[in-house]
């Protein structure tokens, strides 16, 4: 299942501001196997500069969390967006985002134990809890439409 609305609102004839939200819930129909519960949100701003082109600013935030298991993910991101239109009746648009995100993520994951620990316990294997942060920018994504 996923869900989500958006409002925008026209400032003026040259800025726009829009708002986002949703959820989104997937459900496994085995016992063993791992579901996700998400919610997320954003907004823009966009500036056209003329008839043809237009740039603006976005940030973005969403919450994973995982039924029946350790662990969750936030990720927010900030964009830098822009759009030109192109041809005979601007019926081509060329867009393109560039941005960073941060990821953070705790969950659990399998382990090799220490060689005296294994033979203590019995077994090889065990599993630790983790957290992580990921922080990366991205290069510019450009997709045409027309």
């Amino acid at each position: 299942m996923d869900a989500a609305g958006s409002f925008v609102y026209q400032l003026n004839q040259r800025n726009s501001v829009s708002v986002t939200g949703g959820a989104v819930a997937m459900r496994r129909a085995g016992p063993i196997l791992i579901g996700m519960n998400g919610t997320r949100a954003g907004a823009d701003y966009v500036r056209r500069l003329n008839r043809t082109t237009s740039i603006g600013v976005g940030f973005s935030y969403m919450h994973i969390e995982y039924p029946r298991a350790f662990g969750s993910a936030d990720i927010a991101s900030l964009m830098l967006q822009g759009a030109k239109l192109f041809g005979k009746g601007r019926r081509w648009q060329v867009s393109g985002t560039l941005g960073a995100y941060r990821l953070d993520f705790t969950g659990i994951r399998q382990v090799t134990l220490d060689p005296v620990i294994a033979e203590l316990l019995g077994q090889l294997v065990g599993r630790e809890a983790f957290h992580t942060i990921n922080t990366l920018a991205w290069v510019p994504s450009v997709s045409p439409t027309s």
